[in-house]
């Protein structure tokens, strides 16, 4: 019986933090907080506000501590890259959030820049857009923000998508993880941006790419409509690289390339940079490195550095 009042005390408690404003929380909770909720037994959700907004009320995992417990920046490998895509949503038209998960780029952008900016956001993870779809409803965000169960890929059709059950984190198109991951095969509606974006009139957009080893194909079909893109915020992991898609980027698209090192943009002329574990988010845009950072100014986070 202790034990069983124990345990409801402590998800109270935890209920009641997730919910808690940014400017309490702290790493040391985060931690703390994420482990007792590891051992208690717990609901499968939690409603709470993802550190992001006070007036958020989302569904989230009991198991996402991260998004229960903590704040923008203690979400080590993506801070930057969130901090990025908030600041220059502001001088775009949209913001387009491809392998959107559970929505964490798009909620901290509406937070970001207010409720009149469109955000498309694009999951096709069947279990992930219902929630997703579930906490845009709650938060009366159903006019601006619009989620497609789709992925965006080479072409239009129907694809075979890959679900992660050991991490939600890494579905994608491409079976890379296959053997050494439980998965589930599904299909899934496959789009391109190029058939996006001439669809609902897409100019001057802010996009964010994390499709887990798919780069080449999203760039395969984007590149017709690539001068629509503004700002792209894009995960680029060891086998693009290596396979010389930064490169492929600056000829293709007429990008500047810059490396987000956590707070720091790092510009890169020839698609060459120093890794820093577990920094794998580039941003491609026209601007130089003067140019970007007065479009910049302001923010004492993000500093650019020349090559």
């Amino acid at each position: 019986m202790t034990s069983l009042l124990q345990n409801t005390m402590l998800v109270k408690f935890l209920m009641f933090y997730a919910l808690s404003p940014s400017f309490v929380r702290s790493r040391l909770g985060y931690r703390i907080l994420s482990r007792l909720a590891r051992n208690a037994k717990m609901p499968e959700y939690l409603t709470g506000n993802m550190g992001i907004s006070s007036r958020l009320r989302c569904l989230i995992p009991s198991n996402d501590g991260l998004l229960l417990f903590g704040r923008p920046k203690d979400y080590c490998g993506e801070r930057g890259a969130l901090e990025v895509c908030g600041v220059l949503s502001k001088h775009s038209n949209s913001f387009i959030d491809i392998g959107s998960h559970k929505g964490y780029f798009s909620f901290f952008v509406r937070a970001s820049v207010g409720n009149e900016l469109p955000i498309y956001l694009f999951e096709p993870d069947d279990k992930l857009y219902r929630i997703l779809d579930e906490n845009i409803h709650r938060n009366n965000h159903d006019r601006m923000m619009m989620p497609f169960k789709k992925a965006v890929g080479s072409f239009n059709g129907n694809a075979v998508f890959y679900r992660n059950l050991t991490s939600s984190l890494s579905g994608s198109l491409k079976d890379d993880f296959k053997d050494n991951h439980e998965t589930i095969e599904s299909e899934v509606f496959v789009c391109s941006y190029h058939s996006f974006a001439q669809e609902v009139g897409i100019q001057n957009a802010c996009v964010k790419v994390d499709i887990e080893n798919s780069e080449f194909d999203f760039l395969e079909g984007a590149i017709e409509s690539i001068r629509t893109i503004k700002f792209l915020i894009m995960e680029v992991l060891g086998p693009a690289v290596q396979q010389g898609f930064i490169k492929k980027m600056i000829e293709a698209g007429g990008f500047n390339t810059y490396y987000i090192d956590d707070y720091d943009l790092r510009h890169s002329s020839d698609g060459s940079f120093e890794y820093h574990s577990p920094q794998y988010n580039w941003l491609f845009c026209r601007e130089s490195p003067d140019s970007l950072r007065r479009t910049l100014a302001g923010n004492r986070k993000l500093k650019v550095y020349d090559q």
